[in-house]
């Protein structure tokens, strides 16, 4: 279960999100059938290493770290190739598609946060200057 800080339980991927989130899925399942699989798992193994290190505090940007094709294995640059190949693979394009992938990657966090019914999760987003970019959401567990 998620709790956001500002009150109230998350259940669901936010409504204003929830087209991008479906249409980006369908772009990366599209590409590769087992992506969003592999990406759950090595997700929820980064949770599941936070908590047993007694490190149950994260930010959703830190899990992929900076370079998406080398960390992890690689197994979240799909993300971002399924994105940039919607928008055409130019090199204008490649800006436009790191900032799309980063949303929908923070969009797969939430739902695999959502998912795990075993422990309970707040939620929240760091206070930032209105010209800043977030971070990302960062997670605390409760229990």
């Amino acid at each position: 279960m998620v709790e956001h800080r500002g009150g109230g339980e998350v259940r669901v991927i936010p409504a204003k999100r929830i087209d991008e989130y479906a249409r980006w899925r369908g772009l990366l399942n599209a590409q590769d059938a087992e992506a969003e699989r592999r990406i759950h798992d090595a997700i929820n193994e980064y949770v599941e290493t936070r908590v047993a290190e007694d490190h149950p505090v994260f930010c959703s940007s830190w899990i992929p770290g900076l370079n998406w094709e080398e960390n992890n294995g690689g197994v979240y640059q799909p993300i971002y190739e399924s994105i940039l190949e919607s928008l055409g693979g130019t090199e204008e394009a490649q800006s436009l598609a790191f900032r799309q992938a980063g949303w929908f990657f923070g969009l797969i966090v939430l739902d695999v946060m959502i998912s795990r019914q075993d422990e309970r999760w707040e939620c929240w987003h760091e206070a930032h200057q209105w010209y800043e970019e977030p971070l990302g959401m960062f997670y605390r567990l409760l229990n």
